[in-house]
């Protein structure tokens, strides 16, 4: 009745938590695309008498689609296991029911089909750090992520930008980002039954945005031409034909609380296979990149078993999502791996796991045929079809629907200090295995403790 009642007491704390995130008047979730619609201009001359901004209108497009691809991606972070890593039960046929056993302090990042056993209770928190260095291949740098706008067709409508010279030059910009994320996540479980356990878990999270912008305009049609007043057709409001732009922030607040039931289904000596039922309430802000704002379902399928001193493990899932301002895909998931003692007090952790979004937004870098008038020399009273044509390749940003997969290889340890035979420390290391997506090109570590009584 005591380990009931603390439950309940720290389930409690953990839902009263779950309000607004600290976030401020900020929106990080739409920074890339403020950076450029409201710093982004373009100044006045004698020939249009009004700002030219609107004409290259394709960089907020261009913008709205990378901000989107980051938005959906940055809430796909890995967390940890919320499978308790002290105490699990397990089917003892001599005596025809379950046994505790404690040969392994179990999985980090996937689940074991164990159960914990009734008014069992563990509860813990871990911290973990990412610092992302590419989308889909693409350095954050400013080295990768650059691409050419053009003008908007003004003339005849037909899709070039032949019909008026002016249509003929391209503005330049270099994206470079600085994207971080800071996650210590808060978890608790406790068995219901023997065969049930429920768990909570609250990430408490730090995100950095940083956006640097460099455009140039690409002079390619009005090389030498200016309005009557000297003033060149295309140039930014008080920076001639270049300008930095900048914006960047930072929010800090709880995320989607996690609320998972695992039933154990089969229970045999030395193997087993259980169900679970996972919802993320949208307790996160999303303007603040701290939630996804939908609700979340996920079902999971747990296998594991026990050869002598190793148990390996297989974790399969499906989840969608609901509500939001992004549409969030539809995920499945997957997880492989084992786990063993190799000390009465320390058991080793290896896992592949990670998830695939289906039909999600992928970003490129292409290049395509740009055909302009060049006027060099030329007056506003030259034809065009006198100007000749010129041609360079400019690079375009794009997205495309397409699987994105986000696979990670780990490796740590659980060891249980001497402080407390149920107070174990987990130290793990994970890896990316491929480019999709946002990526954390480093060794990335978490560190986390748990308690068991």
């Amino acid at each position: 009745m005591l380990a009931r009642r603390k439950f309940i007491i720290g389930a409690t704390a953990i839902v009263a938590l779950a309000g607004p995130g600290a976030s401020g008047a900020q929106d990080l979730a739409n920074l890339v695309v403020d950076v450029i619609d409201q710093e982004f201009r373009l100044g006045s001359n004698a020939i249009a008498g009004a700002e030219h901004t609107f004409h290259f209108n394709e960089a907020e497009l261009v913008a709205g689609s990378l901000n989107s691809a980051i938005v959906q991606q940055l809430t796909s972070a890995p967390l940890v296991s919320s499978a308790s890593g002290s105490v699990a039960l397990e089917w003892d046929p001599v005596t025809n029911s379950f046994a505790t056993t404690a040969s392994s302090f179990g999985p980090v990042f996937a689940e074991r089909a164990e159960t914990m056993g009734a008014g069992k209770l563990n509860f813990g928190f871990s911290m973990m750090r990412l610092n992302y260095d590419s989308i889909d291949g693409i350095p954050l740098d400013g080295s990768g992520l650059g691409f050419d706008i053009k003008h908007q067709d003004t003339g005849a409508q037909d899709g070039t930008t032949l019909d008026n010279f002016v249509e003929g030059d391209l503005i330049r910009m270099d994206i470079a980002l600085d994207v971080s994320t800071r996650a210590a996540t808060l978890f608790g479980n406790f068995g219901v039954l023997d065969r049930l356990d429920i768990s909570v878990a609250l990430p408490i999270i730090t995100v950095d945005v940083q956006a640097d912008v460099r455009a140039q305009v690409r002079r390619l049609s009005t090389v030498s031409f200016s309005d009557p007043g000297g003033q060149a057709v295309h140039e930014f409001a008080g920076h001639g034909s270049t300008t930095t732009l900048s914006r960047g922030g930072r929010a800090t607040g709880i995320g989607d609380l996690l609320v998972r039931g695992k039933y154990n289904l089969i229970a045999r000596e030395g193997r087993g296979l259980a169900a679970a039922a996972e919802v993320s309430l949208p307790s996160g802000d999303d303007r603040n990149l701290l939630g996804t704002g939908a609700t979340g379902v996920k079902m999971l399928f747990i296998g594991s078993a026990t050869f002598g001193p190793l148990s390996p493990h297989v974790n399969t899932g499906y989840s969608w999502f609901t509500g939001g301002r992004t549409e969030l895909p539809d995920q499945v998931s997957l997880a492989v791996g084992f786990d063993m003692p190799i000390h009465d007090a320390v058991t080793l952790a290896v896992d592949v796991f990670g998830h695939t979004l289906l039909d999600s937004r992928k970003l490129a870098v292409s290049q395509e045929d740009h055909y302009f008038r060049l006027c060099d020399g030329c007056t506003t009273a030259t034809p065009e079809d006198q100007m000749p044509i010129g041609v360079i390749s400019r690079d375009v940003l794009s997205t495309r629907a397409d699987d994105i997969d986000l696979f990670f290889a780990s490796a740590g340890l659980k060891i249980r200090l001497p402080t407390s035979k149920d107070l174990i420390l987990t130290t793990n290391f994970l890896y990316s295995l491929g480019r999709d997506g946002l990526q954390d090109e480093d060794v990335i570590a978490l560190f986390g403790l748990d308690f068991g009584f």
